[in-house]
């Protein structure tokens, strides 16, 4: 996770973590409720047969 300005959080999880991890992070930055805009950086490197 990378705090980019004031209110944007970017989020990279490595390649194999698994659901469970990413999902239970998300829920607690969800818990946090400080203003923030969220986005994954990665994504493009996941092979389109595999989406």
């Amino acid at each position: 996770m990378t705090l980019t300005g004031p209110d944007e959080l970017r989020f990279q999880p490595p390649a194999d973590a698994k659901y469970e991890s990413v999902d239970c992070a998300l829920g607690e930055l969800k818990k946090l409720k400080f203003p923030m805009k969220m986005g994954f950086v990665g994504n493009e490197a996941i092979a389109p047969e595999t989406k």
